[in-house]
């Protein structure tokens, strides 16, 4: 791992247990999901911009969303998955 690398990964926030659960069922199903730090950046976007309503356009597992939902639990959220196994996990 570069030092930058391990720059970015001091920044990440420590995840619950469901979380921790769903990157590990990713991780040995082989479903995407975002990078802990990508998502930590984009929530760190939404807490500054405040939305009232998120489209989220491949949900996979719903990780995301759940990520998302925590850092703005008031925000409306609406996720469309075509897979329909994934959608019923």
């Amino acid at each position: 791992m570069e030092f930058s690398d391990q720059y970015i990964e001091s920044f990440i926030q420590p995840r619950n247990e469901l979380l921790l659960e769903m990157e590990d069922y990713a991780r040995e199903h082989h479903v995407p999901i975002m990078q802990l730090a990508a998502i930590d950046v984009l929530n760190q976007l939404l807490r500054l911009q405040k939305p009232s309503s998120i489209l989220e356009v491949g949900t996979a597992i719903g990780y995301s969303a759940i990520r998302m939902a925590m850092t703005l639990p008031t925000c409306q959220f609406v996720t469309i998955e075509r897979d329909e196994e994934r959608a019923r996990i």
